[in-house]
């Protein structure tokens, strides 16, 4: 029969014991098309030319899929993924949450004029939370800190940085940012460790 070459909407959401898929043909996956299958690590498919939202959210994917230089992607596409490394090409438009709550993303590193939507790589989940106190004004209060392996930032020139992009990186130490860059509302906001932010990238 003839090859199967998209996924449609929720295809194959919520298959909690998935682990491995392989539809090499596929070039297309529909919004929430393997959303919620947890145990998936292992994903075989074509170039991707279009990724719907919430399409991998909860997955335990390490790693990207293969994705064309103009791919269509959704908002939280990538949302709650075991991805450990991220290079974004030059020109890229990341969606709202593409990449938030990654708690294994370690590595980021992104190309001259990326637009990168609000919380976007934000990160407020509970790995090794810890409550600080501190005083302000004389009176006592209380923050929460999370955790994740990122440490360091690599941003290129020309860069939109949309609202809580990286919020919540509690080991984020240092940022390299280039020239020109627009950083929104709360871009790097909760970085608690962050030390150095180089400008002359």
């Amino acid at each position: 029969g003839a090859a199967v070459t998209s996924l449609a909407r929720g295809a194959l959401s919520h298959c909690t014991k998935l682990r491995v898929v392989s539809l090499p043909s596929v070039t297309a996956v529909g919004e929430y098309a393997f959303s919620s299958c947890e145990r998936l690590d292992t994903v075989g498919l074509g170039t991707l030319t279009s990724v719907g939202e919430y399409a991998f959210f909860g997955t335990a994917i390490s790693a990207l899929p293969a994705l064309s230089a103009d791919a269509s992607l959704g908002r939280y596409c990538f949302s709650h993924t075991d991805i450990t490394s991220v290079s974004i090409a030059d020109g890229a438009v990341l969606p709202e949450g593409i990449f938030s709550e990654c708690e294994k993303l370690a590595t980021v590193v992104i190309g001259d004029n990326v637009t990168i939507g609000k919380f976007a790589f934000n990160y407020g989940k509970a790995l090794g939370l810890k409550v600080v106190e501190y005083t302000e004004n004389s009176k006592k209060f209380f923050r929460y800190e999370y955790r994740s392996p990122l440490t360091s930032l690599t941003i290129g020139k020309n860069a939109v940085i949309g609202e809580n992009a990286f919020t919540g990186h509690a080991c984020l130490e240092s940022i390299s940012l280039g020239e020109g860059a627009d950083i929104g509302y709360m871009a790097f906001y909760n970085n608690t460790a962050l030390k150095y932010i180089d400008l002359s990238a």
